[in-house]
């Protein structure tokens, strides 16, 4: 039997960011910050976002609230031309919930091939605006733990795993964003994401996160 945690659509507001974001190296390219941004032959990239997920399990209580997490992403690209990139991602989106005293957490991750389009031109600000989609493997985690007797072991955690599960599907993205030049070889800005899972599993069925934040890229 499903039971499906139908939370509805994320509406996304982006973060306001600092200008300070990231401190640019002391030489080269801190006087030509806000301009277009450069991007060299390689790239890795870092996100941290929240959002939330609408999480579809077989059979799961109808009480579990862990629908807002943490989704971070790292990634690395090779740029083909100036408007084209391809590589590789892999995003996360995690959270826990309490059910009667214990604790499940779930965890999802979308690895795979990264498409990233660069449509506006490379002279000026419009080089910021980015739109990317990407697929390959999906994986769940469901962690279930209970509290320690007495409250807490010798390292102050307070709970203990009891029980795990993992499973494999697939998975889409598509994401949308813009960044600002920091320095020749940095740009920071924000960016919006879709993901859809779906798994081959007796727990996991389906699950889709919608999130939010801020994304920082190194051009080498």
């Amino acid at each position: 039997m499903k039971n499906r945690r139908g939370l509805g659509p994320l509406l996304i507001t982006t973060l306001v960011f600092a200008a300070g974001f990231l401190v640019a190296p002391p030489t080269g390219g801190v006087a030509h910050a806000g301009g277009p941004v450069e991007r060299h032959g390689w790239t890795v990239g870092l996100a941290t976002r929240v959002g939330r997920a609408d999480v579809e399990l077989h059979g799961a209580p109808a009480d579990l609230d862990w629908a807002r997490g943490a989704s971070p992403e790292f990634r690395v690209g090779k740029m083909l031309g100036d408007h084209w990139m391809i590589g590789l991602q892999e995003r996360q989106w995690m959270n826990e919930g309490g059910l009667a005293g214990y604790k499940v957490r779930g965890n999802v991750q979308n690895f795979g091939l990264l498409l990233t389009s660069f449509p506006g031109s490379t002279k000026n600000m419009a080089s910021g605006i980015f739109l990317q989609v990407g697929g390959g493997i999906a994986h769940g985690r469901l962690s279930a733990l209970e509290p320690y007797e007495g409250g807490a072991n010798e390292w102050g955690e307070t709970y203990e795993l009891v029980e795990k599960h993992d499973a494999k599907g697939w998975g889409a993205s598509a994401a949308a964003g813009y960044e600002f030049r920091i320095a020749s070889h940095f740009a920071a800005g924000v960016s919006t994401t879709y993901n859809y899972l779906e798994f081959d599993d007796e727990i996991y069925d389906r699950v889709e996160f919608f999130t939010g934040g801020l994304n920082l890229n190194w051009y080498f």
